[in-house]
């Protein structure tokens, strides 16, 4: 017994050694095969022993790349396997806490994505949403073939989208995570189903049936009976929507056939659905009603809460018993049914349109972090062009200049009426600048003026908020409520674009002498300055900006210390002096 216990305690050792000793890419690989592929499958005590183990050998070695995968790994097994979801989220987000302060721009991404999806198994989707984006983000920047299984986190980033009814970005991932070779086939089936069902439901069938098609043939060449009855009966759905029941019937013996093979008891009741409705059609009555009473069964049988997906099957079920009964003669059921039928859709109309204004809010909130994520991104391209055009611009009015005097030494003393007309050029030219900046200096006033006018209204709507918050709102009166407080919104790409051409025509070099003589400032804390430029308040600021005014007095704490201001000298006079 002692000589097993010292056996595996060097076996842990060694596969510890190893993984401290990976680098880069390879160490984030290694980790993630550690912990997805043995540790995870371990019971409650073997897993933790592991995670204890890694723990140690990596605190004597200062290893802080291995200490944040433990703790992140450690938070996911508590919730996934032990459900503790409370102190799991806290120890994976501590996780993500940790690579970032050790700089780990991909293990923090991974790992977002990782608690991300956990928030989306649990209902959160806005949550969810919020995290994969981020991570997304950096997986664009780094580029996906630097990553681990990157067609894979593609797509489970697509079916967030999918089950949020935004097909459109589904498919854009989808077709993104096709691009990149999987280490498991079944992650390939995954794709091409949802690209099937996500057309589908952008009423494409021809595309869906394609997609559908891809699907099933990688599941045959994998042997996957499951998904190949699935994929057979997503494909005889596609038949029985066209009418085509002659072309869903092979589907459906298909899908009927895998299911009992895979002892799958939901598609063994789908696929006898879908052969009763045929069965009707072709006036079998008697046949429909046997498959139709097997199929009942399973929903009688099954535990748990009937989601949405199972109550539209339910209906679908007393659908095809209604038609089943009428086409028997038998008025009496076939009416029962029928009433059985009407009230599962009623129940199902309202758990679609509050799941619709659910989802559609929290893809609201989500991809508002991801807009927030991509300005920025922007306004960093945007300075880095902007650099390059500077020195370009300033290269090319040498070569200019050069030109002009070379040609104005060589025909100085027989053209001086050039000179002179010259002259008058430029001071026309002087006039119109002037002109243009007085023009622009207005524009910028205005502009200024137009945002605390819409501080004034976003008050405004923030109080009706509070008044509609305590108070039952009618769902209609709420849309439009929602409607007026997006149209009251102060912060949009267009804005600062057109704000900061406004600010570079009145205030010449601003920017430039900021990052000049502040270097290290962020982009948040450079369009904090333009704005202190204009003698702003806290409170118009905080609007502008989208954050509250707590943030603001902050965001001046830290940049006085940053760039070393000292009590007695005020903030609004450093920047005036640029």
């Amino acid at each position: 017994m002692f000589f097993l216990l010292g056996f595996f305690s060097a076996f842990g050792r060694s596969e510890n050694d190893t993984l401290l000793n990976h680098q880069g890419l390879e160490k984030l690989a290694a980790l993630n095969n550690w912990y997805y592929r043995n540790v995870r499958q371990y019971d409650s005590l073997k897993a933790f022993q592991a995670f204890n183990s890694l723990q140690k050998q990596a605190v004597k070695a200062n290893d802080k790349v291995c200490l944040a995968a433990v703790t992140f790994y450690r938070g996911q097994y508590l919730a996934i396997k032990i459900n503790q979801d409370s102190l799991g989220v806290n120890s994976m987000k501590q996780g993500i806490k940790m690579a970032e302060l050790n700089k780990q721009t991909l293990q923090a991404a991974e790992f977002s994505h990782h608690l991300g999806y956990y928030y989306f198994i649990k209902g959160k989707y806005s949550a969810a949403l919020s995290y994969m984006l981020k991570a997304n983000y950096v997986f664009q920047h780094i580029g996906y073939g630097q990553i681990e299984e990157p067609g894979y986190l593609l797509y489970r980033l697509a079916f967030v989208y999918y089950h949020l009814r935004n097909y459109h970005e589904a498919l854009k991932h989808l077709q993104t995570a096709l691009k990149y070779p999987k280490n498991r086939a079944v992650v390939d089936i995954y794709i091409l189903n949802t690209l099937g069902l996500s057309y589908r439901e952008l009423y494409q069938p021809d595309s869906a049936k394609h997609y559908f098609l891809l699907a099933k043939a990688k599941a045959v060449a994998s042997r996957d009976t499951a998904w190949m009855g699935i994929i057979s009966g997503n494909i005889g759905n596609l038949h029985l929507k066209a009418h085509d029941y002659a072309g869903a019937l092979p589907f459906f013996e298909h899908y009927y056939k895998y299911s009992l093979i895979a002892e799958d008891k939901a598609c063994i009741a789908e696929a006898l659905m879908g052969l009763a409705d045929i069965a009707v059609f072709y006036g079998r009555y008697d046949e429909a009603l046997k498959r139709l009473k097997d199929a009942d069964a399973t929903y009688h049988t099954k535990p748990g809460d009937v989601q949405v997906e199972d109550y539209i099957k339910l209906g679908y079920l007393y659908n095809i018993f209604s038609r089943a009964w009428e086409g028997k003669g038998n008025a009496q059921q076939s009416l029962y049914y029928r009433k059985l039928a009407d009230g599962v859709r009623d129940s199902i109309d309202r758990r679609v349109q509050l799941s619709n204004n659910v989802a559609i809010q929290q893809l609201l909130e989500a991809e508002q972090h991801n807009s927030e994520i991509k300005l920025l991104e922007k306004e960093k391209h945007t300075a880095l062009l902007k650099q390059y055009f500077l020195v370009a611009a300033t290269i090319l009015l040498i070569i200019i200049f050069l030109l002009i005097y070379n040609r104005q030494s060589l025909k100085r003393k027989r053209d001086k009426a050039f000179l002179e007309k010259k002259e008058v050029i430029l001071q026309a030219e002087k006039e119109k600048i002037e002109a243009d900046l007085k023009h622009a200096t207005r524009m910028l006033d205005s502009y200024v003026e137009n945002l605390q006018l819409k501080t004034a209204l976003l008050d405004q709507v923030q109080v009706e908020m509070h008044v509609l918050q305590q108070s039952v709102v009618d769902p209609d009166e709420e849309l439009l409520f929602l409607q007026r407080l997006n149209d009251s919104t102060i912060l949009t790409e267009e804005q600062w674009h057109e704000f900061r051409e406004l600010f570079e025509k009145v205030h010449a070099g601003f920017f430039i002498k900021l990052k000049t003589t502040y270097p290290n400032l962020t982009p948040g804390e450079t369009r904090l300055c333009a704005l202190t430029k204009l003698q702003l308040g806290t409170k118009e600021i905080a609007a502008i900006l989208g954050v509250n005014a707590d943030t603001i007095k902050k965001t001046r704490q830290r940049l006085r210390k940053k760039i070393g201001i000292t009590e007695d000298i005020g903030l609004e006079t450093v920047i005036n002096a640029l």
